[in-house]
C-alpha cells in the first residue's frame, strides 16, 4: 500500500532537480503489511520512518545517523523521512481525538 504524497513533495523534487549539485532520487515512503508490521518505511528498506525521530531523541544528528547507523541512506533520505513524519502528525488530529481538550 502506498501512502499519498505529502506536502510539497512534487515541489521538492523540482527544486532538487534544479540544484547545481547532481544527486540521486530521494527514496519514497511506502507501507507494506509484510514489512515492519506495516509501518511507513523508506522504500527499498525495512526502516520505519519513526526510527529517525527516536535517534534524534537520543541526540543523534542527521550526519551521525547517515554515517554511523544507515550509510546506505543519504541526508536527503533522512530529511525526507522526518518531514514525512511531521506531516503525518499534522494530519492526525482526526485520529487523536482522545487528546483533544474539551474543557
Amino acid at each position: 500500500m502506498e501512502l499519498p504524497m505529502h506536502k510539497g513533495e512534487g515541489e521538492g523534487r523540482e527544486a532538487q532537480a534544479a540544484s547545481p549539485t547532481p544527486s540521486r532520487k530521494i527514496r519514497q515512503v511506502r507501507m507494506n503489511p509484510r514489512v515492519a508490521r506495516g509501518l511507513p518505511c523508506l522504500d527499498g528498506t525495512q526502516i520505519p520512518v519513526t526510527v529517525f525521530l527516536e535517534l534524534f531523541k537520543k541526540g543523534y544528528s542527521i550526519d551521525r545517523i547517515v554515517t554511523e547507523c544507515y550509510p546506505e541512506l543519504s541526508r536527503e533520505d533522512v530529511l525526507f523521512a522526518i518531514d514525512f513524519v511531521i506531516d503525518w502528525v499534522r494530519r492526525a488530529p482526526g485520529y487523536l481525538s482522545d487528546l483533544v481538550d474539551r474543557s
